[in-house]
């Protein structure tokens, strides 16, 4: 196939695709809010769609209305499936429903595609135990078995991905304590400061010394929310150019 570019003018409007990484934290909070949450603009992605699928597996309400995703969260109360809740590819989704699974009292089996199954758990999964998470898993990957409910507590957390810190603060408001998350050094902090973001807005209280250390509080709620998700500063760039 042969293209010719010719010199030309644009101009016009267009939308940014919208981010995946705010997508599926908007996903997984809903699902831990009490009552129905909006997400709007949410990004339509095999990423966005394991998200979806995972906490529905475990409880969670959907119903799409003009593209807009309307998510009836469990406040934490998670329900047991009956099979292996089945993440795909999705990396980031497999980390946060192994926190999101620790809220429930029965053990869960979390697993992927050969992928995904390939990817290191083995620190959030140090971390789960710490807090008083039963964990299981025969290679530290998926599949990978946890039980709670998360009690709270102290942990060193593995800053080698932000995605295990990123899973902790999502769900430790819900524990039953107080976590303190300890980090040695963390890699990609801007995605840890999108999850803060999202904390400050729903009102979870927590204090932190830089990215060193995080203290959640336990027995905390998520309030039913309406959100637009916003466009990707890295899928604009392919605009710009």
């Amino acid at each position: 196939m042969k293209f010719k570019v010719k010199s030309s003018s644009i101009k016009g409007t267009t939308l940014v695709p919208a981010s995946k990484s705010h997508t599926i934290r908007a996903v997984f909070i809903a699902a831990l809010s009490d009552g129905v949450c909006v997400i709007k603009n949410p990004l339509e992605s095999s990423d966005g769609r394991s998200a979806l699928s995972t906490v529905k597996a475990m409880g969670a309400g959907l119903e799409v209305i003009n593209g807009d995703w309307h998510i009836t969260g469990r406040g934490g109360n998670i329900i047991t499936p009956a099979m292996p809740v089945d993440v795909g590819n999705s990396g980031t989704s497999a980390r946060f429903s192994l926190s999101f699974a620790s809220l429930c009292g029965s053990p869960i089996t979390i697993t992927g595609d050969d992928q995904t199954r390939s990817r290191p758990m083995g620190p959030l999964l140090t971390a789960l135990s710490n807090l008083g998470v039963k964990t299981t898993s025969a290679n530290q990957k998926l599949p990978a078995t946890v039980q709670g409910p998360i009690m709270g507590g102290e942990t060193e957390v593995n800053g080698k991905t932000s995605q295990y810190l990123s899973s902790l603060l999502i769900h430790a408001p819900l524990a039953k304590k107080n976590c303190v998350l300890k980090l040695d050094g963390l890699n990609e902090k801007p995605y840890v400061d999108m999850t803060l973001a999202w904390l400050d807005r729903m009102g979870i209280k927590y204090n932190r010394d830089d990215y060193d250390m995080f203290k959640v509080y336990g027995n905390q709620k998520y309030s039913a929310f309406n959100a637009t998700v916003p466009g990707d500063f890295s899928s604009a760039t392919f605009f710009a150019c």
